[in-house]
């Protein structure tokens, strides 16, 4: 297989009855880990963020603020454990068990 970028970060392998199996490169985002497969000439606008030295997908999001996908997926995730430990909280204060 002949590669459409220097260095993919994925390939795709597809298998149709009709045309046989195909295989594409695939780009992960540097800021939001959504990957794509890389189509020159598609007209779609991508990036690159010279502070994460990474393509980037081309989303308004990913494009205007940078923010690895690792740090985004650490904030993310410290965001759903304070709100899990604000409902906990709110709970035990009105009497109640928080279940589930």
């Amino acid at each position: 297989m002949s590669h459409s970028v220097r260095k993919p970060h994925g390939v795709i392998v597809t298998n149709d009855p009709e045309t046989g199996e195909s295989q594409a490169d695939t780009l992960c985002c540097a800021h939001c880990g959504r990957h794509w497969i890389v189509q020159r000439g598609s007209g779609r606008a991508r990036g690159f963020c010279t502070n994460c030295m990474g393509p980037t997908c081309g989303n308004r999001e990913c494009e205007t603020a940078c923010e690895h996908r690792e740090k985004r997926l650490d904030r993310l995730e410290r965001e759903r454990r304070a709100a899990i430990e604000e409902q906990a909280r709110r709970a035990e204060s009105m009497g109640g068990i928080l279940l589930g």
